[in-house]
């Protein structure tokens, strides 16, 4: 549910931010999205209750030793939170390559005009946001049936193979389905982490080790967008080109959802329980 929800106001935004700035009304764009952050904030404070279980008193430490805990993992009890944090930060990094940099490179690569490649890159989110909705839910169900670990083999191997699809093939029709098979892949994932990353924390401590998961996600959409400025602009004037660069960087981002199925290939299936 929780993906679920994430995903259609990612294709509801995609869809509505891509039409208006086709159009050139990107201040439009932008206080929209401004307004629905405010309002986001004001749900949550207006109707959002917390249920205040009981808090188990905590020693005074200083800010040294706070920091300390904080951001502390006993790996040797839960091992296998080592290798879903690095699994979840591959995968989520070569998620926000592709997402960020798909409009440039429908512009530089497959040379379209800015306005269709706007046209263009919206209706692909908005199949791979609908295929990203579809399945979070069933997607779900089937990990609490065969297990998180299967499907998150199988959503490494199939983004590494859409990613694939999308730098060889140029027709606009197959574009469309490679966005349907990643988002499927994606939405596969979203269900699958966090449910097996519920499954490996310990239970009175889930609210930090929960919170240490979301430095993977946020690290992840950092490098992916700091390499993309360091590879994309280089390598495409080395070349003298403005297609290599885009080849080079979405190579790394199928390098990396490679490696995000390698990382949960070494997670032995005996840790995937907390203990």
């Amino acid at each position: 549910m929780k993906a679920a929800f994430e995903i259609l106001g990612f294709i509801v935004g995609r869809r509505v931010s891509g039409m208006l700035v086709a159009e050139g009304r990107v201040l439009t764009a932008v206080t929209l999205a401004a307004v629905l952050y405010v309002l986001g904030l004001v749900i949550t404070l207006l109707l959002a209750r917390d249920p205040s279980p009981n808090q188990v008193p905590r020693p005074q430490l200083s800010i040294s030793d706070s920091l300390r805990n904080t951001f502390s993992v006993d790996l040797k009890t839960y091992p296998a939170f080592k290798w879903l944090f690095v699994n979840r930060a591959l995968f989520w990094a070569a998620s926000i390559a592709l997402n960020t940099f798909m409009l440039f490179y429908m512009i530089d690569v497959l040379r379209m005009s800015e306005g269709d490649a706007q046209r263009f890159v919206a209706n692909i989110f908005t199949v791979l946001g609908l295929a990203l909705f579809l399945v979070a839910l069933p997607s779900g169900w089937l990990a609490d049936r065969i297990g998180r670990r299967p499907l998150l083999i199988f959503s490494g191997i199939l983004a590494a193979l859409g990613t694939l699809g999308l730098m060889i093939f140029q027709d606009q029709s197959l574009l469309i389905l490679i966005g349907a098979l990643i988002g499927l892949s994606v939405g596969v994932f979203l269900s699958t982490s966090w449910a097996m990353f519920t499954d490996v924390v310990p239970t009175y401590e889930a609210a930090r080790y929960l919170g240490i998961v979301n430095i993977a996600t946020a690290g992840g959409s950092a490098v992916a967008r700091l390499l993309g400025g360091i590879v994309i602009d280089p390598i495409n004037v080395i070349t003298g080109t403005s297609s290599a660069g885009y080849y080079v960087y979405y190579s790394l981002a199928v390098i990396a959802f490679a490696l995000s199925t390698v990382a949960i290939l070494r997670l032995k299936p005996e840790y995937t329980t907390r203990s």
